[in-house]
């Protein structure tokens, strides 16, 4: 079973035929009884009828989700049941074994969409950041080198774009990963601004959590990744994220370079964080 982020995972295959053929599959998906769960066990079915279909070269993955699913709907999951129809079997072990690790991929992307897009704990206040067109207050924090990185200096030289991460909630943020990585991934397009990547949690540990999640990215010398321990400048901005496994609220800035807001996103989500294109269009 794998469990993660509300999705639960179950496969139960029945005894082998004489020819090694899988006779029969179950997967149980757990998800929430919502809209987002029911297209999340949607997506998921229409994958694992695809996944089948190419290991077991049935013509059309449609005419496999037709014939081989069965939706039951009860109070705490949704269950499909999978039997292949009788003629198509998978032939031996190496497909149902090519099965399987489709099927791992599958239920990975699957887990990272729901934890992206789940229900998130609400804080005890909403976020109540600076507003477009004020004036952004000053912070003063410290990279993993030791240095201070200031908003007023980092003004002085250019536009900045604030990223302002998860950090350590308990684990690394995979919605954070994925954010950071587009704008590294994009560096050409920010060249001329200064980009600082804010990564919030608690001061014990936190600078080793930190060289976790930085890993082998490597920073051109306009982006600067500091630490907010205890969250001084979280609370300062207007961002504390006050509830279990939950640090600041996921925010984008643009500041000019008369410290002033040109643009700003604060999501009260783990995703629908602002992506490159959008900063660059909000650039002064």
């Amino acid at each position: 079973m794998l469990e993660s982020y509300g999705l639960n995972f179950v496969v139960m295959l029945s005894p082998y035929g004489p020819f090694g053929q899988v006779t029969g599959m179950q997967f149980q998906v757990g998800v929430p009884q919502s809209s987002e769960g029911t297209q999340l066990s949607q997506r998921f079915a229409f994958a694992v009828s695809s996944l089948y279909w190419v290991s077991s070269g049935m013509r059309s993955p449609v005419h496999v989700l037709m014939a081989g699913f069965v939706e039951r709907r009860t109070s705490f999951d949704r269950t499909f049941h999978f039997i292949p129809t009788q003629g198509h079997p998978m032939q031996n072990r190496r497909s149902m074994i090519g099965l399987f690790a489709m099927l791992s991929i599958a239920t990975l992307t699957s887990t990272a969409q729901a934890q992206g897009r789940r229900q998130a704990a609400p804080g005890k206040e909403p976020p109540h950041p600076p507003k477009v067109g004020q004036e952004a207050p000053g912070f003063e924090l410290m990279n993993q080198e030791g240095e201070v990185v200031s908003l007023k200096a980092l003004t002085e030289k250019s536009p900045v774009v604030m990223l302002v991460l998860r950090g350590w909630p308990g684990k690394q943020c995979p919605m954070c990963s994925r954010q950071v990585g587009e704008f590294l991934s994009k560096k050409a397009a920010l060249k001329d601004v200064q980009v600082v990547m804010i990564y919030p949690g608690p001061a014990e540990l936190l600078e080793m959590h930190a060289k976790e999640f930085q890993g082998n990215k490597t920073f051109p010398s306009n982006y600067h990744f500091v630490l907010d321990p205890d969250y001084k400048f979280t609370n300062a901005w207007g961002l504390r994220w006050d509830a279990p496994r939950e640090t600041a609220y996921p925010s984008t800035f643009v500041v000019d370079q008369n410290q002033k807001i040109v643009f700003g996103k604060t999501v009260i989500s783990h995703g629908d964080r602002a992506d490159v294109a959008t900063v660059v269009a909000k650039l002064p």
